[in-house]
């Protein structure tokens, strides 16, 4: 993290950007604690049993699940298989932060999971700044609608 990191600020904007009071968000950090206006699940990205406990105690499906977490291909993956499922139909499921030469591997490993169709949305100053040393992009899986 920064110097500059403000723990909780991503739920904040989602929180202002969306109007809502039905945001959570998960974290590794067991000092974060819920607030009156979100709650704050705590996890390990790299740890499977930590992620079953988590999705096992989540009775609800949401419309938007943004992994903006710990920026690992090897993580990312892990909490897609166990979130995913957690997603409604027609919802979307956003990777931030992604190298885009990672954009192959992500496409085959969507594929075990039987997704074949993603979105790739990359910031248009690192298109003007190709010097910029890590590009990067989020990925975007829609849920079908059933």
């Amino acid at each position: 993290m920064s110097a500059s990191y403000v723990p909780l600020s991503s739920l904040f904007a989602l929180q202002e950007i969306f109007e809502s009071n039905n945001i959570e968000g998960a974290d590794i950090d067991r000092s974060l604690q819920n607030q009156s206006n979100f709650k704050i699940h705590h996890l390990d990205q790299f740890n499977t049993e930590s992620l079953r406990e988590v999705v096992s105690n989540l009775k609800v499906r949401y419309d938007l699940i943004i992994d903006d977490g710990v920026h690992d291909i090897s993580a990312n993956y892990l909490t897609l298989k166990h979130f995913i499922k957690l997603l409604k139909p027609g919802g979307k499921y956003v990777i931030e932060d992604v190298s885009l030469n990672l954009i192959q591997s992500w496409r085959l490993l969507l594929r075990n999971l039987g997704i074949f169709e993603l979105e790739i949305f990359s910031p248009k100053i690192q298109l003007e700044h190709p010097k910029l040393n890590q590009l990067e992009c989020a990925i975007v899986i829609s849920k079908e609608k059933e």
